[in-house]
């Protein structure tokens, strides 16, 4: 008996142990499916602000790399605070396609270590660089940088990409 189950092992596992061959699905002609086969892609965005009277952002350079962010944060209005820019990525129809806020540029939160503790607080610049990195998506025509003020926002730059 324990002789005739060793041996009808031997003989059956060949047959399921062989890696059978890959192929898509019958619903793999779908448009989310063909997206997920292209390369993922990163878009750079670097920029400029000074503050002279008011501020005004320039766009430095733009560049797409290789890559996949791993995780990107979702936008959540009510994590922005007084003076941070809200960046906004639209398509060529004015739809949204992503958001992020960044911290304000031009008073970033410094940290001193002193022996017994750590000390905060906001510097003064009148000239900073800043970069934003999102997921590529060929849908994004333009970038637009506002600047929350109370409850409204100040539209500080708006440019074709």
């Amino acid at each position: 008996m324990k002789n005739t189950i060793i041996m009808l092992a031997a003989v059956l596992l060949p047959f399921y142990s062989v890696e059978k061959e890959k192929t898509l699905p019958s619903w793999s002609n779908d448009k989310t499916v063909i997206a997920a086969q292209k390369k993922e892609q990163i878009l750079y965005l670097f920029f400029t602000i000074e503050k002279k009277v008011s501020e005004k952002i320039t766009l430095k350079q733009s560049k797409i790399a290789e890559g996949r962010i791993r995780t990107f944060l979702g936008f959540d209005e009510a994590r922005v605070q007084e003076g941070d820019f809200v960046v906004t990525l639209t398509g060529a129809d004015g739809k949204e396609i992503v958001k992020q806020a960044v911290q304000d540029p031009l008073h970033p939160v410094m940290e001193v270590y002193d022996i017994k503790e750590i000390k905060r607080f906001k510097a003064s610049l009148q000239r900073a660089e800043f970069s934003l990195r999102f997921p590529y998506s060929e849908n994004v025509r333009y970038v637009k940088i506002e600047k929350k003020k109370g409850q409204d926002k100040k539209l500080l730059f708006t440019q074709k990409l």
